[in-house]
């Protein structure tokens, strides 16, 4: 009979270990580590709550995982598995997940998936073609009438004072014709009330830009499709500036 207590302990320590492997991480800690030791099969992994922002997770097998409440900005989970999935309330903005499958994932809210990218990704048919492309649409539509606007406002403005002269200005002898509704007011006050209506609208103008922005912000970077949000998104000037803010357009910049 073998007495040596080392010989005896060591098979029990492996088994241990290979017991603990065979357990699905309880921690982001865990799971990192166990990750970068080379495994890759997380099903059922219980990680409600993680804080796994910027994570290197792609390839892994997820599925039936608990993410709940977790946070996951940034990670790169390319060609993982989350079929089943709990995604409940799970901060997904700027993740990579190209070529995932999440129709069965759990839910999943099309919000969450903002600065996302979905190439090659598969989504819940609930999902569509994200109907907040169209309220862009719309918001881009107004900011634009408005902002031409009161580029004409301005001009209408740089005209009336270039055509009024010092007499005039001091005598107050002189109207100006608003455009459109026709009507005369006399120059001084074209003076005090252009400014302020002039200001009033440059603050209304970006009060729609702040929610088109918001909207712009709800929507993913790069589409099933492979197309990126500068290119389904409605075409103007202002909204080009969304490949200067996420990670997956700049490389994208046409």
């Amino acid at each position: 009979m073998d007495l040596d207590p080392t010989k005896n302990d060591l098979p029990s320590a492996e088994r241990d270990l290979a017991k603990n492997n065979h357990q699905p991480p309880a921690t982001a800690e865990e799971l990192l580590a166990r990750y970068a030791a080379g495994e890759r099969a997380f099903a059922g992994a219980r990680l409600s709550k993680a804080y796994l922002q910027g994570a290197q997770l792609s390839g892994a097998d997820f599925s039936e995982a608990n993410f709940s409440d977790a946070n996951l900005e940034e990670a790169d989970l390319r060609d993982a598995i989350l079929q089943g999935a709990n995604l409940q309330r799970t901060v997904l903005r700027d993740v990579n997940l190209e070529n995932v499958d999440l129709t069965k994932a759990n839910g999943l809210l099309p919000a969450q998936l903002g600065g996302a990218n979905l190439c090659g990704a598969r989504l819940p048919d609930r999902f569509g073609d994200f109907d907040g492309l169209k309220i862009v649409e719309e918001e881009s539509k107004n900011a634009r009438t408005l902002f031409f606007g009161i580029l004409l406002a301005c001009v209408y403005g740089w005209l009336t004072i270039a055509s009024t002269t010092d007499v005039l200005l001091l005598t107050n002898s002189s109207s100006s014709q608003l455009p459109v509704i026709s009507a005369s007011i006399p120059i001084v006050s074209f003076y005090i009330v252009g400014p302020l209506m002039l200001f009033v609208l440059y603050m209304y103008l970006h009060l729609h830009l702040q929610r088109l922005w918001e909207r712009l912000a709800d929507l993913p970077a790069v589409f099933p499709d492979g197309r990126s949000l500068g290119k389904r998104a409605y075409p103007w000037l202002l909204t080009g500036l969304v490949y200067s803010y996420n990670p997956y357009l700049k490389n994208r910049r046409p």
